[in-house]
């Protein structure tokens, strides 16, 4: 019996081994995870609720937007507007810069601006004869916002007079460009994102150029085209004088090509195709011969078409 007192005795005097640094450290991080994973917790679950909110008001045409800050997630939700304006001034050449959207510049008796917008009105305004155009929403509006527009048709529409332009400049982020019928010595069109598609023109020089997506060509008059893009198809249709198109990704393809026309065709990846019987008694140079006399083509992976019977 004493033994087992002596024994109790001694238990009752032993002491926990103090805490280490190390343990202290590791204890402060797992409470530190806790506590902001109650803090997550909330903020996701409304971002779930804001995202299928979201996507049910996409279906009845409205741009939503979810955007957090330090009181929490937060849902917005506009209606389009339009804007209908005619120009009086005298313009001569034509800025344009897009952010998001259809950019269409067609022919017509008047020079009129038309779009569709849901958040930054286009702003325009003519200084020395240029009409400069800006259609895009402020970065500083959208650096902590996700915005959900997939659906939405957000458009610009710029109607031009025959005649009236010697420079006409149109660049867009993300979307679709359609140029048609519209006369400038001078044209650069630009897309980061989207086809761009352009026909019925007349320029001295013409420069088209695509990050992603198709470049399709009609009915050229330009005395020197330059076509440039990174991930899509090129195809030509009746095209005229100078030509060059260079392509990193995706199809070449012209049909049509004028008895003048002078073509010189490069592509990394991607097969090259001309089709043309009015070519039947002109020869042809594979490769960077500068002897030919209508067609240059040099491809790194894939095949050279041409078609002339």
């Amino acid at each position: 019996m004493s033994n087992s007192k002596k024994i109790v005795k001694e238990a009752e005097v032993v002491e926990e081994p103090e805490m280490t640094e190390e343990r202290e450290v590791v204890e402060e991080t797992s409470r530190q995870e806790r506590s902001r994973a109650k803090v997550n917790k909330p903020l996701i679950a409304a971002g779930l609720i804001g995202l299928f909110v979201a996507l049910i008001a996409i279906g009845f045409g409205a741009k939503t937007r979810i955007y957090v800050d330090h009181t929490g997630v937060h849902l917005s939700r506009t209606e389009q507007q339009t804007i209908d304006h005619q120009f009086e001034e005298v313009v001569t050449a034509v800025e344009l810069e897009s952010g998001n959207g259809r950019v269409e510049v067609k022919a017509g008796d008047e020079l009129r601006l038309e779009a569709g917008y849901y958040v930054e009105e286009p702003e325009y305004r003519v200084e020395d004869g240029v009409l400069k155009i800006k259609f895009k929403e402020d970065w500083n509006d959208m650096r902590w916002s996700l915005g959900f527009n997939w659906f939405i048709d957000e458009h610009l529409t710029l109607t031009v007079p025959e005649k009236l332009l010697t420079r006409l400049e149109v660049e867009n982020d993300n979307g679709s460009i359609r140029v048609e019928t519209v006369d400038a010595a001078e044209m650069q069109i630009k897309n980061d994102n989207g086809s761009i598609w352009v026909g019925g023109l007349a320029a001295d020089q013409l420069t088209v150029t695509n990050k992603n997506g198709r470049i399709e060509l009609f009915d050229l008059t330009s005395e020197t085209t330059e076509v440039r893009n990174n991930n899509g198809s090129i195809e030509g249709t009746n095209v005229s004088g100078r030509v060059t198109v260079d392509n990193d990704n995706g199809r070449i393809v012209f049909n049509g090509v004028d008895p003048a026309a002078y073509l010189w065709l490069k592509n990394d990846n991607g097969s090259i195709r001309v089709n043309d019987q009015r070519q039947s008694d002109r020869p042809y140079i594979q490769g960077d011969d500068e002897a030919a006399n209508w067609l240059r083509a040099t491809n790194d992976n894939g095949s050279i078409r041409v078609n002339t019977r």
